[in-house]
């Protein structure tokens, strides 16, 4: 059970990180947008051209609340990066400045979460979640992709710490 819970907590802190750093891209997104010259805007469309089809091609976690659960699944309503308003910003420099202090836009989608066999959990068991409690799944999935997921890992609660020496 150690070991669970350290890999999970390990999957944790890579995807704080993950959220930390598309913060960190969208704000220097907006910041490099201010004063880019056209050229250099075309860079910066591209680039965050790039950057969105590599989260899209490679996100397979959601944190969100559960909204249903049944017997073997459960109803997750989560904000993911809207990695099409995020190349409208890049191509924008109005939109750019507004967005200069802002966290990156989200669009809210609805997925079904399918427990499978060997579905991990952190702390809580299926049968301990309820609607209304705040969960973080890693998916078999992309997830930008299906709204029809698989769990590899359910984190709930979220508030609870890492093990110590972790």
């Amino acid at each position: 059970m150690f070991f669970q819970q350290r890999s999970i907590s390990q999957l944790r802190q890579e995807i704080q990180n993950n959220q930390s750093s598309s913060k960190i891209n969208s704000a220097a997104t907006a910041s490099s947008l201010k004063n880019a010259s056209v050229e250099n805007r075309d860079a910066i469309v591209k680039a965050s051209t790039s950057m969105a089809d590599s989260i899209e091609k490679n996100t397979r976690n959601i944190q969100g609340k559960v909204i249903q659960i049944s017997a073997n699944s459960l109803t997750v309503e989560a904000n993911l990066l809207d990695k099409n308003k995020m190349i409208e910003i890049a191509s924008s420099p109005e939109l750019s400045k507004q967005y200069q202090d802002k966290d990156a836009p989200t669009q809210k989608k609805t997925f079904t979460v399918a427990m499978a066999g060997d579905t991990k959990f952190s702390a809580d068991k299926l049968s301990d979640i309820k609607a209304g409690d705040e969960v973080m799944v890693i998916a078999k999935e992309l997830v930008y992709q299906t709204d029809k997921l698989t769990a590899v890992s359910i984190i709930s609660p979220l508030t609870s710490a890492p093990p110590a020496g972790n």
